[in-house]
């Protein structure tokens, strides 16, 4: 063989070397993203799905949700049991999905409960204005929103406090000290002393005739530990009942005292996108943690399983 052909033949092994030892940095390169992709942006957008389906479709559509969320649970056991079976680039991308739908639905729930539960069953009920605190509640059972007439007050000066570790604080509103039924409380929770001082939300402030209506069941007013709420405030009104000689109607309305409900109606909705915002950033570096995490269990996020 000649010098020339030994050349000419030296070259085209070169040439190849080169262009396989190319081509493996870009798959690579391709392993790498394909593996950043399955491990970290699915499970991100799995955690994103469930919190936002929890924070705002759940008072809506409750059942619905919860399917929703049951599918994806449901379709990741599917790619970890393909995992197994056929699919075997998709390594430990199945437990990133149900640890981060597990994330989303703790995380929803929160904010849920935090900010939106109340706001969500007042936006479903009415508005009442003008109303007179001796109005009969009865008639008032559908209300989300009452503006009461002016001169309306939540007596401070008749307040009581409830301690049950924390404590439970109730207020009648009333017009100039009546002695009538009080059909009307305004309520907290660890923001009174025992008696006659209250300063919930709005309480004691001049001017203010706003309320919500604090929604009946089994739930928690903002801070309440021990006992549900609305028992707890019930046995804060005997004692006002024995204390202050007042009555209180059976279907009284409980309600928190502002000065403008429908602001902060629309400032829990911005503090709840707020937060939902802050947890989608918070949880891309923990979906991140969590990928190398796994990685390190099942030996590689590569597709090729290597």
């Amino acid at each position: 063989m000649s010098s020339e052909s030994l050349s000419e033949w030296a070259s085209d092994v070169e040439s190849v070397s080169g262009s396989v030892q190319s081509q493996k940095e870009e798959n690579s390169d391709s392993n790498y993203w394909y593996g950043i992709f399955t491990a970290v942006v699915v499970p991100w957008i799995a955690f994103a799905a469930s919190s936002g389906l929890l924070v705002f479709a759940f008072h809506l559509r409750p059942i619905l949700v919860c399917v929703t969320l049951a599918l994806f649970l449901f379709v990741a056991a599917f790619v970890i049991y393909l995992e197994q079976t056929v699919f075997r680039t998709w390594k430990s991308t199945g437990f990133l999905v149900i640890f981060a739908v597990c994330c989303g639905v703790a995380g929803g729930t929160l904010l849920y409960g935090t900010y939106l539960k109340q706001v969500n069953s007042i936006s479903s009920l009415r508005r009442y204005d003008n109303v007179l605190p001796s109005e009969p509640a009865a008639g008032r059972q559908d209300a989300g929103k009452i503006f009461f007439a002016h001169g309306s007050r939540a007596d401070v000066f008749r307040s009581v406090g409830f301690k049950d570790k924390d404590t439970y604080c109730v207020a009648p509103i009333s017009v100039d000290n009546d002695d009538s039924v009080v059909q009307y409380w305004a309520v907290g929770v660890n923001c009174c002393r025992a008696r006659e001082d209250m300063w919930c939300d709005d309480v004691g402030s001049p001017g203010v005739r706003g309320a919500l209506r604090v929604p009946q069941g089994p739930r928690f007013v903002a801070g309440a530990t021990g006992q549900l709420a609305q028992d707890n405030f019930r046995k804060a009104i005997a004692l006002a009942e024995i204390e202050y000689g007042l009555q209180s109607a059976d279907d009284a309305l409980f309600v928190t005292w502002h000065r403008n409900p429908d602001r902060l109606e629309s400032d829990l909705w911005r503090f709840a996108m707020g937060a939902w915002t802050v947890e989608l950033a918070v949880y891309a570096l923990v979906a991140y943690v969590a990928a190398v995490f796994f990685n390190q269990c099942y030996k590689g996020l590569a597709p090729d399983g290597k």
